[in-house]
């Protein structure tokens, strides 16, 4: 049976299956997940799936992923029907299974937690979302997704392709869920979210905050690389300089260094300390046998001689 059939064809209510929970993460509808299963029981549990003939079984994520053995309370009651795809066992007695989401469900009753936790579920009802508000929405959320996966960059041609050309948003909604939602109070509300068009808003909301982030991060990183750029291509001109300089036979660096050591053991005031600085770059540039030089020279080392935030211990007692 294909997803769309499985999706289709209404599951009886009250039907009862093995439960495995799940750590931090949640398995939307429409969607696939590869997990590792290690604790007895979710082992158990898939190994029961296993010999029924659809191969089906409920996730559910737990409250607190630090209780191992979770009991009804600490199971959140919305989870969602699977189907195991493939299971591979390992060499320490835990799985490798590929799961494929089928739809939500809503956990009724919880029949047997040994040797595996086995529950009676229900289906709740999903709103059909179609017209006008459905196409705009839809053509809103790709359009987010296409500027986030261009900031991102992890997602491949064939993955965007997929997602962009999914047009209903009950399955475009979860198909973003998987993969661009990462917190798991996030996940558990998009799941217990059952009108598609809500679903796929709040989806919207998340993607345009993360979209900010990413914006700004590419500015912080662009303005970054250009000051280092800056920086070293003054370092490399002022090494090319001081070459220049020394094959000459000039001695404009050494004092040039000097001036620059003068500078630093003063406590000048910042917009005093920035000119100077500036006056010294300006120094190193200006060639040996221009007449600036002795002006520039004379103007530094007066700033540099005057008594910044320096103080006598004069007495003025005229006695």
């Amino acid at each position: 049976m294909s997803e769309q059939e499985r999706q289709e064809t209404p599951q009886d209510t009250g039907e009862v299956y093995p439960l495995v929970a799940l750590k931090n993460m949640v398995v939307f509808p429409r969607t696939r997940m590869t997990l590792a299963i290690a604790r007895e029981k979710s082992v158990r549990a898939i190994e029961e799936a296993m010999m029924r003939p659809d191969h089906t079984l409920i996730t559910a994520s737990q409250h607190n992923p630090d209780i191992d053995d979770p009991q009804p309370k600490d199971i959140y009651p919305i989870g969602a029907l699977v189907e195991i795809t493939t299971m591979h066992r390992q060499h320490d007695g835990s799985l490798q299974v590929l799961l494929s989401g089928i739809r939500r469900v809503k956990i009724e009753e919880y029949l047997d937690l040994e040797p595996f936790i086995r529950v009676r579920m229900n289906v709740p009802q999903e709103s059909q979302a179609r017209g006008p508000q459905s196409d705009a929405l839809v053509r809103h959320a790709t359009n987010l997704f296409e500027r986030y996966a261009q900031l991102n960059r992890r997602f491949s041609v064939e993955d965007i392709n997929s997602i962009v050309g999914i047009k209903t948003p009950a399955r475009l909604s979860d198909m973003l869920a998987a993969h661009l939602v990462t917190n798991p109070q996030q996940q558990q509300d998009l799941l217990e979210t059952l009108d598609p068009l809500e679903r796929l808003e709040k989806i919207c909301v998340i993607m345009g905050n993360e979209i900010e982030i990413l914006e700004l991060e590419a500015t912080i990183r662009s303005r970054v690389r250009s000051q280092v750029d800056r920086t070293q291509k003054e370092f490399y001109l002022r090494e090319q300089l001081r070459a220049i300089q020394e094959e000459l036979g000039m001695e404009i660096s050494t004092e040039v260094d000097e001036l620059r050591a003068r500078l630093n053991e003063k406590s000048l005031p910042v917009e005093v300390a920035t000119k100077v600085r500036k006056e010294i770059d300006r120094l190193e540039r200006t060639p040996p046998q221009s007449a600036e030089i002795s002006v520039l020279r004379s103007y530094i080392d007066w700033v540099l001689a005057l008594p910044w935030n320096e103080r006598s211990e004069d007495s003025f007692d005229i006695e």
